[in-house]
């Protein structure tokens, strides 16, 4: 039963022991985990920026994997990129979002050449 969540009124269904049935309740306790720490000044979790700018999850996390946004922080739950880098992306890709990828990559290669 390990990884498995299971609703309370499962649980009666399920005609456990009474043992059983405090083992599993104590799994999923410690399944709970700890509240993420606050993101660093200037980021923004990959999940808010999604949200905040309506660009896919996957779009901004294919984005990091290619270089054109650093990651400042990995909590291992969550990944913070900087606001401010991922902001001049939006407004680009929101320019132009049918041709997204390669306006991301012209605007990552400009900053890569000033920042030379």
């Amino acid at each position: 039963m390990a990884g498995v969540l299971i609703r309370e009124r499962d649980i009666k269904r399920l005609g456990l022991t009474s043992k059983q049935r405090e083992e599993l309740k104590k799994m999923a306790e410690e399944r709970h985990r700890d509240p993420l720490p606050p993101p660093p000044n200037g980021s923004i979790s990959i999940s808010e920026a999604s949200r905040r700018y309506n660009i896919p999850q996957p779009t901004i996390s294919r984005w990091v994997r290619k270089g054109f946004i650093i990651v400042i922080q990995d909590t291992g739950w969550a990944k913070y990129i900087g606001q401010e880098q991922m902001a001049e992306l939006a407004a680009n890709y929101a320019r132009d979002p049918g041709r997204g990828k390669w306006t991301i990559k012209k605007v990552a290669d400009e900053n890569r050449n000033n920042n030379r």
